[in-house]
């Protein structure tokens, strides 16, 4: 099918489905109001394409603006227009939206309809058989109900729907003989009023009445009303498992319903249950733990009760809703039965509150995207529930906290395959991604990899990438020894009680600097007293991104190198690396660290245990290795290592880049909660990698095929300027330096360029004073240029002090200011009164020598300067105006003339031949001072 055409000028509206056909004349619209479109055989374009609401059918509210056609190509402000047209039918449809039908009938059984879910679709409007018969199984759903002028915000749990465990939302067979259906739902929860509930006992044991004449209970009940008997013919309806209360529903116009409803100010959270440990479902609950029913209070009975009222948290909101458990003999445990219908307890033993799996993987989401941390999402909910008063929804921050942690490590077990088989505890790494590009032993590797590997060593190299990050602090907790972790080093920030063992026994040895002062050197031993952690360090893959399993630390203090070896052994150890060629290992001080580094490791053994000698070649960052010394370039970057590729080793600082965002969330956290949050991050960036692995080196080897012409081309111009006998010579000493490179990295300086010390402006205004004289410069030409670059530059100096003041300078800045202008307004006079002595030399060139230098245009060159006049102003009268165009010439020669009036010091232009220009200094034969001051 063709896709659908724009809309195009003077197109019927009426028909704007249609594929126009070439060449067909469009009728033309008519922009009347209350007048359809009339067809014209005009051919004439029309300028104004518009058309009344009521032909869109936004006929909301009555409008009768007028609404202009989409163009063909729309702008954000083209689309906001079009919506400021039709923002009064936009609130309308709104405000109308809020109304119930006219007839105010269920939409399914025709009796009169009061309540409207608004998380259902279209928002029906039901009555309380079939919004109780629509939501039995949908308890999280938020309902409204009719209250005669407007809709109130209520509860499900108020028409009777409660949660059934242990038959997948059926009621349990035990639960059902117990308790006969027509006494166990008479009452809104589950035989409220046999089992001592006062104020439900009092309804039950009251006579039905009309609502009309029932006057209004002036009580702060959370129900209003009373109950309704039911007939028997009414409870065999065929409505299995529905309140019979619902059945003998009497609904008025004027008045509410029979039904339990919460009163207009009424809050179900205000007895939060929870607290309150003497309630009478506490202590029907209780019956549970014992072998069979018994007496709480004298001449009652009480059976074996499974329902409890609990609170349950949703991505909807907070609820306070019925569960009734299983009460079978060989029932689950209360937890396990809640985990089969989705919800998550907050506690093993005996829960209260439950989490939605929806909420806990809403919430994950939020964190991982959007660096939502659990108290903002929580009070989220807690607004969405009651958005007037969202402080008086019940607060289980701590216990969604718990629940979080909980629920992301069962998720990564079962991400990485536990639970399937028998269960072990997680192996350090062991629930990490890694980059699925990089070469490991035993997962991409295929089979006869070595033979492949002798041919092509460089091809299963590995390069890592470590740095530490200073973001990621962790303050002091009260009672750290209280801490419970749950991932123990199994997923990248490793174990802390052998990491602690080692920096505890090994001591950090000064070492003297060889290169710059850099901070993660000098500030290693820094520590802050608030801090438990001041940072993290870490190792990554350098092609790729992607974060180590198990090489993730804390930082006591600063970046100390024990640091830095225990992460690097941990990675060398857990991400399977071939060993075929030696490790590259790029870190930004790494000319300090890899001093003695491999004796560290040797001596070190007992905690840095490798399977084989330490075997790595070192680098320095592309973007860190110009902050060094010009001896680390050639000696430490990557573009000068032999199988380096083209790696930049900044990759782990864009890892920094995102983390950080969640990083500020996990100060205040206690270690184990943040070592999880941190985990659960990395490895959504390593699952990020791996999902964009593919197109990633695609685009690489895009930019490689359309570059890679490019360097052979560059590098055979280059080669081609050379002799042979270069050629042969730097092949010799390239050689030489790439195997001698593992002993002695000062091979590596035939790569340095040669750079001669550039000579100070001093010695350059020396070396032009003992070439002036007899066919030189005139003798003081040097010394009057570096005046005029020395006003130059207290100019500048000037008008930035002028810009400093602002707008409203004091007296003492005016003052300093005005005597500053007085004094450089004195040294250009003088520089100017001198210029008429040094801008004249060219002039006395000999005629033989002009042809050689046809850049040259000297004044009266070829006639006799006249006695006097070689001393003239520079600014003459009769200059060219064609070259007044030149730099600066037209101003210099105006403020030549005084009677222009005074310009402020820092605004004057001197003569020099700079300000000039080249053309003006050609022309007037100012060639040699000209080069002179370039070269000063």
């Amino acid at each position: 099918m063709p896709p659908r055409a724009a809309p195009k000028r003077g197109r019927d509206v009426n028909n704007l489905d249609a594929t126009p056909k070439k060449k067909t004349i469009q009728p033309k619209v008519s922009a009347t109001p209350g007048t359809p479109g009339t067809a014209t055989s005009s051919k004439t374009p029309q300028p104004l394409r518009r058309i009344q609401l009521q032909q869109l059918d936004l006929t909301y509210g009555g409008h009768e603006g007028e609404y202009e056609i989409p163009k063909m190509r729309k702008t954000p402000n083209d689309f906001m227009r079009e919506w400021l047209a039709v923002r009064e039918v936009f609130l309308q449809a709104l405000i109308q939206g809020k109304a119930p039908p006219a007839d105010r009938k269920c939409l399914q059984c025709g009796d009169k309809g009061i309540w409207r879910c608004t998380d259902c679709f279209a928002r029906l409007l039901l009555c309380s058989k079939c919004c109780w018969n629509r939501h039995r199984h949908l308890p999280y759903h938020r309902v409204e109900r009719w209250m005669g002028e407007f809709f109130q915000p209520a509860w499900l749990s108020s028409l009777g729907v409660e949660i059934h465990l242990g038959y997948r939302g059926d009621i349990c067979p035990c639960n059902q003989s117990q308790f006969p259906e027509e006494d166990l739902f008479h009452q809104p929860y589950a035989s409220s009023a046999k089992y001592n509930d006062p104020y439900q006992a009092s309804l039950a044991s009251q006579p039905s009445t009309n609502p009309e004449q029932q006057p209004e209970d002036p009580r702060p009940s959370h129900f209003s009303g009373s109950m309704a008997n039911t007939t028997e013919a009414q409870a065999n309806s065929g409505m299995s498992g529905m309140p019979e209360h619902i059945t003998d529903m009497r609904i008025n116009d004027e008045l509410f319903p029979d039904i339990p409803v919460w009163d207009e100010g009424a809050n179900p959270f205000l007895d939060d249950e929870d607290d309150n440990d003497g309630s009478w479902r506490d202590m029907l609950d209780a019956e549970l733990l014992s072998e069979g029913p018994q007496k709480y209070m004298p001449g009652h009975t009480v059976p074996k009760l499974c329902g409890r009222t609990m609170t349950i948290v949703d991505v909807s909101g907070v609820h306070k809703i019925t569960v009734n458990f299983c009460a079978c003999g060989d029932r689950a445990a209360n937890c396990v039965q809640l985990l089969d219908m989705g919800l998550y307890p907050a506690s093993v033993v005996w829960p209260r509150t439950a989490f939605t799996f929806q909420v806990l993987d809403d919430f994950t989401c939020h964190n991982l995207e959007c660096k939502t941390n659990t108290h903002e999402y929580y009070e989220t909910i807690r607004r969405a529930t009651r958005p007037a008063f969202p402080q008086t929804v019940p607060d289980r921050y701590r216990e969604m906290m718990r629940c979080v942690r909980q629920w992301r490590h069962l998720k990564m077990l079962k991400w990485s395959g536990f639970g399937y088989g028998e269960f072990h505890e997680p192996r350090p790494g062991e629930l990490g991604l890694f980059c699925p590009a990089c070469p490991q032993v035993g997962v991409n590797l295929p089979d006869g990899w070595k033979k492949d590997a002798e041919r092509m060593p460089w091809l299963f190299a590995r390069q890592l990438n470590m740095d530490g990050n200073f973001k990621a602090e962790q303050t002091k907790r009260k009672y750290p020894e209280d801490d419970r972790p749950l991932t123990n080093g199994s997923l990248f920030l490793i174990e802390e009680t052998r990491y602690k063992a080692y920096c505890d026994a090994i001591i950090e040895t000064p070492q003297k600097a060889t290169c710059h002062d850099h901070k993660a050197q000098s500030q290693a031993n820094t520590q802050a007293k608030h801090l438990a952690v001041t940072g993290i360090v870490a190792v990554a893959c350098a092609r790729h991104g992607a974060f180590c399993p198990g090489s993730c630390a804390n930082l006591q203090k600063g970046e100390r190198q024990i640091n830095m070896d225990y992460i690097l052994c941990q990675a060398l150890k857990l991400t399977k690396i071939p060993g075929v060629t030696p490790t590259m290992v790029l870190y930004d001080i790494i000319c300090q660290y890899g001093v003695h580094v491999f004796t560290r490791f040797l001596e070190h053994i007992q905690f840095l245990d490798l399977d084989s000698p330490l075997d790595i070649t070192m680098g320095i960052n592309l973007f860190h290795v110009h902050g060094h010394q010009d001896s680390c370039g050639p000696r430490f970057s990557p573009n000068y290592i032999v199988g380096a590729s083209q790696v930049d080793g900044e990759v782990i600082e864009t890892l920094w880049a995102r983390l950080n965002e969640i990083s500020v969330s996990c100060r205040g956290m206690g270690n184990s909660h943040q070592t999880e949050t941190l985990d659960i991050h990395m490895l959504n960036s390593n699952w990020e990698k791996l999902l964009g692995i593919v197109s990633l080196i695609f685009r690489k080897m895009k930019r490689v095929y359309k570059h890679v012409q490019l360097s052979l081309d560059t590098f055979d111009e280059l080669n081609s300027a050379a002799s042979s006998a270069q050629i042969a010579k730097w092949k010799e000493m390239e050689w030489s330096a790439i195997e001698n490179r593992r002993h002695d990295l000062s091979v590596m300086d035939v790569y340095a360029p040669l750079i001669k010390k550039a000579p100070t402006k001093a010695d350059i205004q020396q070396d032009l004073i003992t070439k002036e004289g007899g066919s030189g410069p005139i003798r003081g030409s040097a010394s009057w240029l570096a005046s005029g670059i020395s006003i130059q530059e207290a100019q500048v100096e000037l008008a930035a002090a002028v810009r400093k003041m602002g707008h409203r300078p004091t007296a003492e800045q005016l003052n300093q200011v005005e005597e500053c202008w007085r004094r450089l307004d004195a040294r250009i006079d003088t520089f100017e009164a001198s210029a008429q002595r040094y801008l004249i030399q060219d002039a006395d060139v000999p005629e033989s020598e002009l042809p050689n230098d046809p850049s040259i245009t000297v004044d009266n060159a070829n006639d006799e300067i006249p006695d006097g006049e070689e001393y003239d102003t520079v600014f003459g009268d009769d200059d060219d105006p064609l070259w007044e165009d030149d730099f600066y010439y037209a101003t210099v020669q105006a403020q030549a003339d005084s009677s222009n009036g005074s310009i402020d010091a820092e605004k004057r232009y001197i003569s020099l031949p700079s300000m000039l220009g080249s053309q003006q200094c050609s022309k007037k034969g100012y060639k040699r001072i000209q080069a002179e001051e370039l070269e000063l």
